[in-house]
């Protein structure tokens, strides 16, 4: 089964079910998909009615948020905002920020 949407860069264009994914988050929604001509990713509002007809034809959905479990460290320490202090007097601690933040291309 194929629907009809509209890309902004490439107006309407034909999808297929697969192609369409619904997001859902605390009061509302929208649908997205790849656009198929220039590969853009196109995000579309869902009202209730739309949220209810996407669901009746088997998209797929996901939640905006999905819950985390919150990782546990230890308090801050007063030695801990010297060192922060310390580091941020320097004129590399930019680059140490970044290497010590886990990077999103590798999944992190």
């Amino acid at each position: 089964m194929t629907v009809r949407s509209n890309c902004l860069v490439c107006g309407d264009v034909t999808l297929d079910l697969q192609d369409i994914v619904l997001v859902k988050a605390p009061g509302e929604a929208w649908y997205e998909f790849t656009c198929p001509q220039c590969r853009d990713l196109v995000r579309k509002p869902a009202s209730d009615r739309d949220v209810r007809m996407l669901h009746a034809v088997g998209i797929r959905c996901r939640d905006a948020h999905p819950e985390r479990i919150p990782t546990v460290h230890a308090p801050l320490q007063p030695e801990d905002v010297l060192k922060l202090h310390q580091l941020l007097e320097t004129d590399t601690w930019f680059d140490v920020l970044v290497a010590l933040t886990p990077s999103t291309a590798d999944g992190g």
